[in-house]
Formats: structure tokens, sequence, C-alpha cells
């Protein structure tokens, strides 16, 4: 007795669109044994290819059980009959749906890869499969410079590299002439051992004759209507017999050299048929060891579709490039300016403490002469953390009009005004400014009360004139006699400009203002000198005058980062929601582009979560291009901003690491939805319109 191979009973398919019910298959019983080649033909749209991919599972029947090799494969799920397919089913496309990014040898290796065979093994099976079909010298060349035969034959050898129990050919012959499709059928033949059942749609008369059994599907309904022996002679079939059980011959050629044969029942009890007897290969071992290792194949063929379309990849990632980037840069530059900032107040704002007075009525300029004379004023130095100390007042309540020549009006074109101060010689060094030219007022002159005067380099600059001894200005008709210039501390920008007269200088007419006490004192020293120094300056009267203590530097980083870095932060999530969009929409592109392809896969045996895993991995690959390719342009972007500026670049690891994260993240996201449209891709809709 024959074994079965495929047993089928009562298959009905039934398409309902709604309006009308259409029976494709009504109750059709099948029964394939092993080594049978047999043809279905029929009329179009009679449900040959329905029946195929019945038997393919690529779809289940409405209706009807179907044994395959002894397992019933009707109610297995997805996966299972995933599984399945792979290892106990090939099949062969008019069409060849070959990969055209892969070479010959690729495309025949991809079953084996699912199969998780090695990358050797996987190699070895595929060349010889190659050689045995006559195309191992163009294994490495691409579908798109083989020939229509060639194609066939690569898809051929792809349907039979893991010896599946079952070959099921649509239309094999249909886009070849009259010699390739004989050499097709003649491999068809060859490869049809006692371990394999071919089965071959066709509506060609020559093909079917070819075949052992012609089934004929009219109304849904499948009849076997005759089964030949035909005797290959100069690639024509000659009919040798009909009816339902007789002899198939094998090829003249093998018969006149003794061809090693095997005879096996075909069609029934009565029936026998030889065919050649296959050279074994490693892959027939691979059924049984069910090393399905479908997640790792998944990764690497991602790996392999993204480096075969880099150029167009690249373009895909400039969104997350630029958003990646730009959170790095934003960090990066936030942190470095920052710190030019802290260290700028390190010098001078974070290490100054300011006594002001809280009574209404100011101090005048003797008052203030006996505050700098008096012991509360030298009790300052005695305080931890004191440096340096000064008495300043204002000579006028608000800025007054320096000019190089006496001018009484109150309005003219180039007038520059200062703010006009008096202060203790101890002034600059409280402040952190330095003497650039001529020298400073001191004791004497405050004694005295000379007109002389100190000014700042920005008044200097604004009056466009060079400093020389005896440089003698005027504040409205008043001359004041020039020492020297000091340099402008950049915190203190409501002193720029200003002229420093000795403490108890005043001009007539005027009241000046309130009096002050600068502290410089040593980092960290401040907010313990600004509670200590009102009583130290004033024992009997400790709440005279109220002490301003700056925010600490880390605070005073926080405070003028915030609303830069917030701004920034802003931007680069906007460029990586683009980026997102542009991966997004590359991808599903691509999944309408790729439509044929994941039908193959699907139709090889790769589970539909393993092509949702290779699209999703695709996209974090891509992604991830595009983040390293966003990291390094940050990161010269950074130094060459801060070279330029003379700037010491900060930047964390952490942040590189956000920003890294950040563009996976983006890719997978981006990528999930159309991943997940790949994994619902039907191959039978795919493939029968491709």
């Amino acid at each position: 007795m024959p074994q079965v191979c495929i047993d089928a009973r009562g298959l009905t398919q039934v398409f309902d669109d709604g309006h009308r019910r259409n029976v494709v298959l009504d109750h059709v019983d099948l029964r394939l044994d092993f080594g049978e080649m047999v043809a279905v033909v029929g009329p179009s749209g009679s449900g040959k290819s329905t029946l195929l991919n019945i038997l393919g599972l690529l779809s289940p029947p409405s209706e009807g059980t179907c044994i395959l090799d002894g397992v019933d494969v009707t109610a297995m799920d997805p996966g299972d009959r995933a599984r399945t397919r792979l290892e106990k089913i090939g099949f062969v496309f008019q069409s060849f749906h070959l990969i055209d990014h892969k070479t010959a040898l690729a495309n025949v290796e991809l079953p084996l890869k699912y199969l998780g065979l090695g990358k050797q093994e996987c190699k070895d099976a595929a060349h010889r499969m190659l050689d045995e079909l006559g195309m191992g010298h163009r294994s490495d060349a691409r579908p798109s410079v083989l020939s229509g035969g060639e194609k066939q034959r690569v898809a051929i050898a792809r349907a039979l590299v893991s010896r599946p129990k079952v070959l099921l050919c649509d239309e094999p012959t249909g886009s070849l002439d009259s010699r390739r499709s004989t050499e097709v059928l003649e491999i068809l033949r060859e490869q049809t051992g006692c371990h394999q059942t071919t089965v071959i749609v066709t509506h060609d008369p020559w093909v079917a004759e070819q075949c052992d059994r012609v089934l004929t599907l009219a109304d849904g309904r499948l009849v076997e209507t005759r089964a030949t022996d035909v005797v290959m002679v100069d690639g024509r079939g000659t009919e040798a017999g009909v009816g339902t059980g007789i002899e198939a011959g094998v090829d003249g050629d093998e018969a006149a050299t003794g061809a090693a044969t095997e005879t096996i029942s075909v069609s029934g009890p009565n029936a026998t048929s030889t065919s050649p007897t296959r050279t074994p290969v490693p892959a027939r071992e691979l059924n049984g060891r069910k090393r399905e290792k479908w997640f790792r194949t998944s990764l690497v063929e991602a790996a392999d579709a993204v480096s075969c379309r880099l150029r167009r990849n690249i373009l895909t990632t400039l969104g997350v490039v630029l958003g990646v980037a730009t959170l790095i840069l934003t960090s990066g530059l936030s942190t470095t300016i920052a710190g030019q900032i802290s260290d700028a107040f390190d010098v001078f704002r974070a290490q100054r403490v300011v006594l002001t007075q809280t009574n209404r009525d100011a101090l005048t300029a003797d008052q203030a002469v006996e505050l700098a004379a008096g012991p509360g004023f030298a009790a300052l130095d005695r305080l931890n953390g004191v440096t340096a100390k000064a008495v300043v007042r204002p000579v006028t309540s608000g800025v007054e009009t320096v000019t190089t020549v006496p001018e009484q009006r109150q309005q003219f074109d180039g007038r520059v005004q200062g703010p006009l101060l008096s202060a203790t010689p101890g002034i600059f060094e409280a402040q952190r400014q330095r003497i650039e030219e001529g020298r400073g007022f001191d004791e004497g002159h405050m004694a005295r009360r000379d007109r002389v005067a100190v000014i700042g380099r920005a008044l200097l600059n604004s009056l466009g004139v060079t400093w020389t001894p005896g440089l003698t200005l005027y504040v409205g008709t008043v001359p004041i006699t020039v020492m020297g210039v000091a340099s402008e501390n950049p915190s203190l920008s409501d002193k720029h400009g200003a002229v420093y007269l000795p403490l108890g200088v005043g001009l007539e007419g005027h009241d000046g203002g309130p009096t002050s006490v600068v502290l410089a004192t040593t980092p960290g020293a401040a907010s313990q000198v600004g509670r200590e120094a009102p009583t130290a300056l004033m024992p009997d009267k400790p709440g005279a005058f109220a002490a301003s203590v700056p925010p600490e530097p880390e605070s005073l980083r926080r405070v003028v980062d915030q609303q830069q870095r917030y701004l920034l932060l802003g931007v680069s999530g906007v460029t990586l929601l683009l980026g997102a969009i542009g991966i997004m929409n590359t991808f599903l592109v691509a999944v309408l582009e790729r439509r044929k392809e994941v039908g193959v896969r699907l139709a090889l045996g790769a589970r539909p979560l393993g092509i949702v895993t290779q699209f999703s991995a695709e996209a974090v690959l891509t992604s991830a291009m595009g983040t390293g390719l966003g990291i390094a342009l940050a990161l010269d972007a950074l130094a060459t901003i801060s070279l330029v500026n003379h700037w010491q670049p900060v930047l964390r690891m952490d942040t590189v690491l956000c920003g890294a994260i950040a563009g996976l993240a983006v890719g997978l996201l981006a990528g999930s939805y159309p991943a997940w449209r790949a994994g619902r891709t039907d191959p039978v809709e795919t493939l029968m319109h491709a």
C-alpha cells in the first residue's frame, strides 16, 4: 500500500462578502500519496489556488479536515501552522517571488535560516541545492540579472532545500517558454522522490500530461479525470496510457545509463511509478530537529535589509539625527554656558555681600565718612571670610552727564551719562575691579575732599578719549581730575561707566543717596557674613543696615539656565517628533512596497510575530544609525562652539545616554505600527496580486 501524504475530507471554502455566499470548494475529498506528481486543472475561478492555499496551510478551510503526514493540521493555531509550513511544505510560484535585494544563494538559504541551521550549514545546503539544479554558477547573482528560467530554478531550489513533504506549484511554467517549461517539469519530476508529493496547479494540458494524476476542479467539486504515464523524448510529452492506475516511466537518459530508481505506488493498489533517488543532504535531517529560531533570524534579516537600503535609510534617519543632536547639544550648551556664568559670579557675585541702609533718611556725606572711620566698620575685618570692604555713597540721586568740556545744556547730541559715586579707597578691591591705567585715590584725598576720580573703562570708551595724566572731565560745569581708569565687572551692569570720587566729596545742590557697605568674601562665606555683618557694623542698631546675600552658584545656574533649557528641549522634542513621523511614514511605505517579500516570507514559514520583529528591528536599527550620527554631530558642535568662545565644554555622560535612549525609543515607537501592519499581511492576497 502506498504511504499517504495528505488525506483531506470534506474540504469546504465559503467566502461571504455580506451580499452573497460564494462556495468555492464544496466538500472536496482528496488523497495524495508520497511519490506522486499530481496536476490540478480547471477553469479560472474554479478554486484551484484556494485548494492550494488550504493544502499549504496559508488559509484554513471553512469546513472539513486535512491530515498532513499523519497529523491533523486543520485546527492548528497560526504559530503551529507556520512551523508546519516551514518544516513540511514548499512553494513554487508562477511569478517566482524571489526577494530582490538577496542573491540567488541567499534566497535559497532563507528557509534554512528560519529553521535554525547555522550559517555555514545554510550555505552548504543551499550551494548543493543550486548545484543539483544547475544553478551553482549563478549563486551570487541577484534576481534582476537572472533570466525567467533561472529565476524559476532558484525558486524551485528554495522550495526544495528544506526537503519538504509536499511541494506545491502554482503555474510553475506560466511565465516560461516551451523549452524552459520542459526543463522545469524535468526538474520537478526528478525531485519528486519517495518522501515527497508534488502538486501542480496549471492551465496547460501539456503540463498536466507530464503528471501521474490529473484532478479537475469544477463548480467546487474535485474529480480525478485520468492518470498518465509520460516518457520524455526531446523535451516533448508522449501519452503512453490512460486509466486510473498505470506505470510511470523514467527519463530516457537515466534508463539508458542505468540510473538508480525505486518503485512506488502512485494511484492505487495496481499502479506503480519509478522516480530517481535523490542525493540525501543534511537538510533532510532538519525536519526532525525542530530547531526553529525565528527571533534570531528576524533580527539577522532586519540587519540585512537595513544594510541593503543604507542610502535610503540614512535620509530616513535625518529627523532622528537632528532630534538627538539638538537634545544632547541643548543639555551640553546649557551646562557649559551655565558653567561660564557661574564662574563669573563665583569671581564676584557669589562672594559679595552688600549692607544697605534701612532708614528712610540717608546718611549725609559727613556721616558716611564717620561710619567709615568708626569701630563698627573696622570690626568687619574680623569677620570670618571677609577679604575686602568699602563704604560707597551716591553723590547724586541719578545718573549725571559727563563731558570733556563744560556743558550747561541738559540735552545735546552725543552726551554721555553715568553714576556719580563717592567711596572709600577699598571700593575697587571690594568690587573685584582693577586699576588699569593711572592709580586710585587714597585716604589723603578723602580727608582733603579732593575732586579727583577714578572712572570706569566704559565711560572713557563712550567719551572717545584716551586717558593721560591730568585728564579733566566735567560733570555739568564742575571739573574733576581723572586719576585712573578701572576695569568693569561684568556682573555690575548698573555701575558700568561710573565716576568714583573719594568718600565725602559732594556736588552743590545734590544731597546724594543712601549709603551702602560692600564686603568681598571667600567662596561659601557670603551667607554667614550676611548674618553677622549688620550687628558687627552697628552693634547698638543692628537693624539699621540690611544684608543682601547673593544666591549660591548652583541656584544661580539653575535660574539663569532654566528658560533656555526648556526652550531648547522643546525644540529638540519637536525635532524628534518629526523624525518619528518620518520613520513611521517611510516604513509604512516600505511595508506596502515589500508586501510581496512579506508574503513570500510568510509562505516559507516565517511567523507573523517574526515579521513584526523584523520590521521593528529595522526601525530600531535605522534610528540607531541616526542616533549615532546625532551624538557625533552634537559632540562636534559643542566642541566647536566652546573652542570659538574659549569655553570649557561640559557634557555629562548621562545626557548622552538619555539622547541614545530617546533616539532608539523613537525608532521603536515609530516602527511599531508599520511592523504590526506587516505582521497582519495576508500572504494569499499578497501573492495572488503580486
